[in-house]
C-alpha cells in the first residue's frame, strides 16, 4: 500500500523508507487500505501516512496496545504547550480514527443512565410503530430528559404525579428558555410515554391524559414558503464546485417532487433508473413507496452529480458526504444547503429550511388546480387533512374563493 503512495522520486524513495521501519506497518497499511477504498484521495492518504507515523512517535507505540482517550487528550496537550499553539495538531484526529478503527481507543465508562432498560423498550416499541426515526428520536429525547430531571429530584418513576410533569415543563422554560412551540411537543411526546408507562405499569394512571402543554394553533399564520418566481431563482443558481453541483440535484428533487429531507436522506443509488428515467422513493414518514418520472431537467442535475462529483464509494446512498469517510448526508447538511441560498438571494421565508420547498411544490400544485386528493397522493400523506395546511398559507387562493359570488345561489 506504501509502495503505491510514495512511487516517484528521491524524495518518496526516502519517505517511504521511512514509512516501512516504522513499527505497525500492517495496522498502518490496513487504515490506508480502507481509506484508499472509500475514495480518499491521493495527498489526502499522504497527510494520514505522515501523522500515523508522529502518532507512533508521539505515545511510544512499539507494539499495538489500547489507549486511553486521556492518554490522547494529554499528548495533545504536551503538544501544544511546547508548540506554544492554541490548536489541536491534525495527528491527534488521525490517531482517534486509527485507534478506532482497530478497536483501539479506549473511551470511559459512561455512567450508568438511570431506567436505560425502559427506554430501550420504550425506543424498539416507537420504531415497531412505524414512526419515522425522527419521531422516535424525539420521543426517546424527551422522556431521557424527564427521568434524567426526576431523578435529580430524588423522585421515582412509580411515584411520579402530573405535578411533576408542570414542573419539569417550569424548569425547562425558567433554565433552558424553551419556547411555547417547545414545550407544546414535549408534551405531546411525554404523553406518549406516560401512556406507554401506564400500560406496563410502571407509574400510576391517569398522567397522560392530563398532560397539557400550551394551547398551539395547528394551523397558525406562521408559514411563509417562497413564491414559485423565488425557488426558480434558487435553481438557477450557477453550479461550479462539487458541493454546488450536488445541492441543485438535491434541491431540485425538494421542487420538483416536494419531498421530505428524509426521502432524500434514504435515497439508494438503485432507486434512480437512467434508463427509464424514473425515481423510486421510500416515503420514510408513512413507510409507502412512490415511483416518479424523472423531468429532463432534475435528470440531468442528477447525472452530473454522479458523474462529475459523487465519490466511488461503499455507501449506497445516492447522496453522501464529499470528504471520507462517505456516509449519507445529514439532515443539517440539507437544511444547511437551502437557508444559505435563500440568504444569498435575500428570501425572507419561514420555515428556511427543505421543507419550506415542499410548501412551495404544494402550492404550485394547489395553483394548477389540482385536488386535495391529488396533492396528498403526490406528496405522500396518509390522510387529506395534512393538506389544509396548503390551501392556509395560499392567501390569494383563499381570497378568490371568499370573492365567489352567491347572489344566483338560493
Amino acid at each position: 500500500m506504501l509502495e503505491s503512495i510514495y512511487n516517484h522520486g528521491a524524495y518518496s524513495q526516502k519517505a517511504l523508507a521511512l514509512h516501512l521501519a516504522a513499527p505497525l506497518l500492517e495496522e498502518r497499511e490496513r487504515f490506508l487500505e480502507y481509506l484508499q477504498r472509500e475514495g480518499a484521495t491521493q495527498r489526502t492518504l499522504i497527510r494520514v501516512a505522515q501523522g500515523l507515523i508522529k502518532t507512533i512517535r508521539s505515545f511510544r507505540l512499539k507494539n499495538f496496545r489500547d489507549v486511553e482517550l486521556s492518554e490522547v487528550h494529554r499528548t495533545c496537550a504536551r503538544w501544544q504547550t511546547r508548540q506554544c499553539a492554541g490548536w489541536i495538531p491534525n495527528f491527534i484526529w488521525t490517531a482517534k480514527r486509527w485507534l478506532r478503527f482497530h478497536h483501539r481507543l479506549r473511551l470511559p465508562a459512561r455512567p450508568p443512565e438511570l431506567y436505560a432498560a425502559k427506554i430501550a423498550e420504550f425506543t424498539e416499541f416507537l420504531t415497531n410503530s412505524g414512526l419515522s426515526s425522527g419521531t422516535v428520536r424525539g420521543r426517546r429525547l424527551t422522556a431521557m430528559l424527564f427521568l434524567r430531571w426526576l431523578s435529580e429530584q430524588h423522585c421515582r418513576l412509580r411515584s411520579a404525579s402530573l405535578n411533576d410533569v408542570d414542573k419539569f415543563f417550569s424548569f425547562k422554560k425558567a433554565t433552558k428558555a424553551w419556547s411555547p412551540g417547545a414545550i407544546a411537543t414535549a408534551a405531546s411526546e411525554l404523553r406518549s410515554f406516560f401512556r406507554y408507562a401506564e400500560e406496563h405499569h410502571w407509574c400510576t394512571n391517569r398522567i397522560a391524559i392530563g398532560i397539557r402543554g400550551p394551547r398551539i394553533p395547528r394551523y397558525r399564520n406562521t408559514r411563509h414558503p417562497p413564491t414559485w418566481r423565488e425557488v426558480r431563482q434558487v435553481l438557477a443558481i450557477p453550479a461550479g464546485t462539487r458541493a454546488e453541483i450536488r445541492a441543485n440535484a438535491i434541491l431540485s428533487l425538494f421542487v420538483r417532487y416536494g419531498l421530505r429531507a428524509s426521502d432524500v436522506i434514504n435515497l439508494r443509488l438503485a432507486d434512480f433508473n437512467r434508463k427509464e428515467r424514473t425515481l423510486h422513493v421510500r416515503r420514510w414518514k408513512g413507510r409507502s413507496f412512490q415511483r416518479f418520472p424523472i423531468d429532463r431537467e432534475t435528470a440531468t442535475s442528477i447525472l452530473r452529480y454522479l458523474t462529475n462529483v459523487r465519490p466511488k464509494c461503499s455507501c449506497p446512498h445516492l447522496f453522501v458526504t464529499l470528504n471520507p469517510p462517505f456516509r449519507p448526508v445529514h439532515n443539517s447538511s440539507l437544511w444547511r444547503i437551502t437557508s444559505v441560498r435563500f440568504r444569498h438571494l435575500g428570501i425572507h421565508c419561514r420555515p428556511r429550511g427543505p421543507h419550506s420547498l415542499r410548501h412551495a411544490c404544494a402550492q404550485r400544485l394547489l395553483q394548477r388546480g389540482l385536488s386535495f386528493k391529488e396533492i396528498s397522493d403526490f406528496l405522500g400523506h396518509q390522510d387529506l387533512q395534512s393538506v389544509r395546511i396548503y390551501a392556509k398559507c395560499d392567501i390569494k387562493l383563499l381570497r378568490r374563493v371568499a370573492d365567489f359570488p352567491l347572489g344566483d345561489l338560493k
